[in-house]
């Protein structure tokens, strides 16, 4: 029994001791999952949401404008006259249009053009949240390596700085070198400062836009990639042409403003309605003997002049749509530029991750060198911690065109609409 109650509570000791382990697990967050978080936790999707779904009921009230509507009215009337009189009369109506000039018609696709703006304006605003998280994602990544090229920096120093004080205290060095690399080595210290709160600020930035509380630990598990863009610029401003959005709910606007002119002319024709009621009346509620009359036919309506109004209202719809127009031809501008800028970018970031990488080789040979000839006593400290510090700077160079190839990459997908 003993044996149990002990092996019990050991079991229980490891559990315990495993859940809290497993709770101190960061939480190991990718660009796919990382996007698909900010879709589903940011309030301006679920508003785009929403406008799409109201335009959707839009549509679906405008349709029902060509079918039947029944109406029941009633009315209660006291008569005066030398024997007090009440009467109670019940009407019950329907109305079906038979020609409403394409009024029906026509704001029926307005609605359809508006709920397809709609749909149109949440895709557009959920690929500018894909890019804003994408841009921080990327701004992690960037961060992390610098922070990475500083505690290098602080590393290579303190080894430095540790040899030097040895020589210095037993005589073969002078102070000056002593102090040359303490400078150096409070240079380095604070360059790493600086690079993890960058790093902080850019978590912070990350989680906001993903929907995470700001305390969240978490490990970003893609790291930047390089291969080649497929995509010719030509061909990156055909696929623009074809697919940006933001041209698309130009060019809807366009319809929508030429759709409300059609519905402005059409009341200047006629209206055709099929009509039929029935009333009833009697001077008691509950018993309707009195009287009973019916009719059936059609009724048109034609407003045949109302001060020249509807072409007043015509000519305000025709400006809208020239600026409409205008407007489209502004966005498709707009875009051509922004794709070829984005893919001017891409391009010189991808030459510099090449000519980077090469001098980070040479960067590294030359710090083998320099360290040698200064233990041999044939080079000087300055040259050893000059051939550091390009090795630095070689290093955020290369960190830097990865980080601006791959963002410039999503910049160029975001300008084509891809």
């Amino acid at each position: 029994m003993n044996w149990c109650r002990k092996n019990s509570l050991f079991i229980l000791f490891f559990i315990e001791l495993g859940i809290s382990v497993y709770a101190q697990t960061p939480l190991q967050l990718s660009l796919k999952d990382s996007i698909q978080r900010a879709l589903e936790n940011n309030e301006n999707i679920e508003m785009f949401k929403q406008n799409k779904e109201s335009a959707k009921w839009q549509l679906s009230f405008a349709r029902k404008a060509k079918d039947v509507s029944v109406t029941w009215q009633t009315n209660l009337y006291r008569i005066n006259s030398d024997i007090n009189n009440t009467n109670f009369e019940n009407t019950l109506s329907m109305q079906l249009p038979i020609s409403t000039g394409r009024r029906i018609e026509e704001n029926i696709n307005l609605y359809r053009l508006k709920l397809d703006s709609a749909d149109i304006s949440l895709k557009n605003k959920e690929q500018e949240i894909r890019f804003a998280v994408k841009e921080a994602y990327y701004n992690v990544l960037q961060k992390k390596n610098l922070v990475t090229i500083a505690e290098s920096g602080v590393r290579m120093s303190s080894e430095q700085l540790l040899v030097i004080q040895t020589q210095y205290e037993e005589g073969s060095l002078v102070k000056s070198d002593l102090l040359h690399i303490q400078i150096e080595l409070a240079n380095y210290e604070q360059e790493l400062v600086d690079a993890n709160g960058a790093l902080e600020i850019a978590e912070n930035q990350l989680l906001s836009l993903i929907g995470l509380p700001d305390d969240t630990d978490f490990e970003t598990i893609d790291k930047f990639e390089y291969s080649p863009y497929p995509m010719t610029l030509e061909e990156c401003l055909e696929f623009a042409k074809a697919n940006r959005l933001d041209s698309k709910i130009a060019n809807n606007a366009v319809k929508q403003t030429e759709t409300q002119i059609k519905i402005l002319k059409s009341e200047e024709k006629p209206n055709v309605t099929a009509i039929a009621n029935k009333s009833i009346s009697d001077n008691n509620a509950s018993h309707f003997n009195r009287s009973e009359s019916w009719e059936v036919g059609v009724k048109m309506t034609w407003k045949i002049f109302n001060n020249n109004a509807t072409k007043d209202s015509v000519k305000a719809a025709e400006a809208n749509v020239k600026r409409a127009k205008a407007e489209v031809v502004g966005v498709d501008k707009n875009i051509v530029l922004q794709t070829k800028n984005a893919y001017i970018q891409m391009k010189t970031a991808e030459k510099n991750i090449e000519t980077s990488a090469a001098a980070v080789l040479k960067a590294k040979e030359n710090l083998s060198i320099a360290q040698a000839r200064y233990e041999e006593g044939v080079d000087i400290l300055l040259n050893l911690t000059d051939a550091q510090e390009k090795l630095i700077r070689a290093g955020t160079n290369y960190y830097t065109a990865l980080y601006e190839y791959n963002l410039g990459r999503a910049s160029l997908e975001k300008a084509i609409g891809k």
